[in-house]
C-alpha cells in the first residue's frame, strides 16, 4: 500500500513538473519610447505584486518565468503613461517551445499642454548714453561690475563698479583687450583678456587687477565646477576632444574619484576616422606622439585635424550641484544622472531637449539659477529666446518663458530673474543691461 501511495505521489510530482516545464521560458523585454529610444529605470511589476523589476540603462530586462495562467506585466515610469503587457496562457506555451522570447515594448510619453508666458515688464538695470556694456557680473553685495567700451568696440575699455541705483562707485581703465568676465565656484572674479588674465578684487569700492598665470586659471579656477562641503567637482574637459570625465576630490585627503564619463559617440567615430585620410607624414608624426605620450595616434590626428572641420562640435555636458545633489546632463544618451554627496549614482532620468519637427532650436548652454537652484534650457526661434524650466524628477519641461526682446546677449539667471545685454534693432541707443522676472 505504501509503495502504491509513494508511486502515486511521484507520478503526480512528475506530471506537475512536466506541466511547469512546458511554460518555462526566458523573456527579454526592451522598453522604448515612441522614437524607439530605450527607456532606463522603468519599474515592472506583476498584477498581483509578487515580483518587481527595473529595466537597466539600455531599457532591457530579462525575466525567467513559468506561467500557469494568464499573466500581466505592468510598466511604470514617471515620464510615461503606464501600460500593461498581457501574456495569455496559450502565448506563454508557444514562447516556452522557443526557450526564450524577445519583446520590444513601447511606452507613450505623458504630454501636457505647454503654457508660453511673456514677461509683462522689462527693467533697465543699467544704461548710459556714454558707453555700451560688453559684459557684467552680479556681485554678492547687490552691486554690479560692468565691462564697458566707449565709441569704438575693442577700444577704450573700462571696468565700472555701480550700485543698484545706477550710481557709479569707481572706474578702472583696462590696459589690455578684454574678452569676458568670469565668476568661479567660490565667487572670485576674473577678467580674461587677449594677452593676460586678471583676478579682480574690490576693496572699499576700489577695483584692483592682479595678473595670474593662464595655467592657474584654466587648470584650477575654471576647471572646478562646484563644491559640496570639502568635495570639489571638476572635469578634464577639452574643446578638442569629444568626451569628458567628471571627477571629485576631497580637500582633506586629496583622493580622486571619477563620477561619470560622457561621450559623443557619433562625433568620436568621425574624430578617429580622420586618421585613415591623412598623409603618411602626418601618420608618422602621430605615431611618434603616441610613443612619447601614450595617447592614441588617432586622437592626435583628430585633435590636430578634425577639430578644424566645420562638422566638429565640442562636447557639451554640464554639471550642477543643487540641494546637495550632483546633476550631470548627458544629451547624447538623453539622460540626467543624479549623484548623492557620497558620490553614488542614485537615479538616471530620461530627458529630451530637441523639439520634434525642429520648430524650436535648443541653444546651449543649460543655465542654473544659482540662488534658487532651478535649471533652465534655452531655445531660440526667430531671434526670440525661450526658457524652459527642467523638472529634475521627471526630466520634462512644461512652462515656457518667452523673453521680450530679440537678439539678446550674455544671458544669465539669478534669484528668479533673467539678465541680458540688449540694444534695440536699428537704434542709436548704447547696449544696456536689462532684467525680466521669471513667472512661475
Amino acid at each position: 500500500m505504501n509503495r502504491i501511495l509513494l508511486f502515486s505521489i511521484l507520478y503526480l510530482f512528475c506530471l506537475l513538473s512536466g506541466v511547469a516545464q512546458d511554460y518555462k521560458f526566458e523573456l527579454t523585454t526592451t522598453v522604448v519610447d515612441e522614437s524607439l529610444n530605450p527607456i532606463p529605470d522603468v519599474k515592472i511589476k506583476t498584477k498581483n505584486n509578487k515580483a518587481n523589476f527595473r529595466s537597466n540603462s539600455n531599457g532591457v530586462i530579462k525575466l525567467n518565468y513559468s506561467y500557469q495562467d494568464d499573466y500581466y506585466l505592468i510598466f511604470n515610469h514617471v515620464g510615461y503613461i503606464n501600460d500593461t503587457l498581457f501574456i495569455s496562457k496559450n502565448k506563454a506555451k508557444k514562447w516556452s517551445e522557443k526557450a526564450n522570447k524577445v519583446v520590444v515594448f513601447k511606452l507613450k510619453e505623458k504630454t501636457f499642454d505647454e503654457v508660453v508666458i511673456t514677461a509683462k515688464k522689462v527693467d533697465t538695470v543699467y544704461g548710459s548714453d556714454l558707453f555700451s556694456i560688453k559684459d557684467y557680473l552680479l556681485l554678492n553685495d547687490n552691486n554690479l561690475l560692468l565691462l564697458t567700451y566707449n565709441k569704438i568696440i575693442n577700444k577704450n575699455y573700462e571696468l565700472i563698479l555701480t550700485d543698484n541705483n545706477q550710481q557709479i562707485l569707481s572706474k578702472y581703465t583696462i590696459p589690455d583687450r578684454p574678452e569676458y568676465l568670469y565668476k568661479d565656484y567660490s565667487d572670485a572674479y576674473f577678467m580674461v583678456c587677449k594677452t593676460h588674465i586678471y583676478k579682480i578684487t574690490i576693496h572699499q569700492k576700489q577695483i584692483k587687477l592682479t595678473p595670474i598665470p593662464k595655467e592657474d586659471f584654466y587648470g584650477y579656477y575654471q576647471r572646478i565646477l562646484d563644491t559640496i562641503q570639502d568635495n570639489y567637482y571638476y572635469s578634464n574637459y577639452s574643446e578638442n576632444y569629444p568626451a569628458v570625465d567628471f571627477l571629485v576630490t576631497n580637500r582633506q585627503d586629496s583622493a580622486h574619484k571619477k563620477l561619470i564619463s560622457v561621450k559623443d559617440d557619433f562625433m568620436m567615430e568621425l574624430y578617429r576616422a580622420q586618421y585613415k585620410y591623412v598623409s603618411g607624414r602626418d601618420k608618422l608624426w602621430a605615431f611618434r606622439k603616441e610613443q612619447e605620450t601614450g595617447i592614441d595616434k588617432e586622437i592626435w590626428i583628430g585633435a590636430n585635424s578634425f577639430t578644424q572641420d566645420f562638422l566638429y562640435k565640442p562636447i557639451y555636458a554640464p554639471l550642477f550641484v543643487t540641494n546637495d545633489t550632483v546633476v550631470v546632463f548627458d544629451q547624447y544618451k538623453n539622460l540626467i544622472y543624479k549623484f548623492d554627496s557620497d558620490h553614488d549614482l542614485v537615479d538616471s532620468i530620461p530627458y529630451q531637449l530637441r523639439i520634434k519637427g525642429n520648430k524650436e532650436k535648443w541653444e546651449q548652454p543649460i543655465i542654473k539659477d544659482k540662488t534658487t537652484g532651478a535649471i533652465y534650457a534655452l531655445y531660440n526661434k526667430g531671434g526670440y529666446n525661450y526658457l524652459k524650466k527642467i523638472n529634475l524628477t521627471s526630466g520634462k519641461t512644461k512652462q515656457t518663458l518667452k523673453l521680450s526682446n530679440r537678439y539678446i546677449e550674455q544671458l544669465t539667471i539669478e534669484n528668479g530673474h533673467v539678465y541680458y545685454i540688449y540694444r534695440p534693432f536699428e537704434s542709436l541707443q548704447k547696449k544696456f543691461l536689462y532684467r525680466e522676472k521669471i513667472i512661475e
